[in-house]
């Protein structure tokens, strides 16, 4: 996605500027969470994601979904206790 078109996902985002935008929503989120009192999982945003661990641009093939849930099983654990 480094593209100067916009996909049907973020239509009236241009590819090269996903990153970008995801990572001020991703502050957003975390701020909001943060005022709330609510739980914001920032782990996945730590893995190293490859191609093969999605169908597409959003669906996780069963090789991501359990990169997905790895990375947050700890977290979650710990915030149920």
């Amino acid at each position: 996605m480094t593209g100067n078109t916009s996909t049907s996902i973020v239509p009236y985002v241009i590819d090269s500027d996903i990153k970008e935008t995801s990572s001020h929503m991703n502050a957003d989120l975390e701020g909001a969470a943060g005022e709330t009192g609510s739980l914001f999982l920032a782990e996945p945003l730590r893995v190293d994601w490859q191609k093969t661990d999605f169908f597409d641009f959003a669906h996780l093939t069963p090789t991501g979904s359990e990169k997905l849930a790895r990375s947050i099983a700890a977290r979650i654990a710990a915030e149920c206790k």
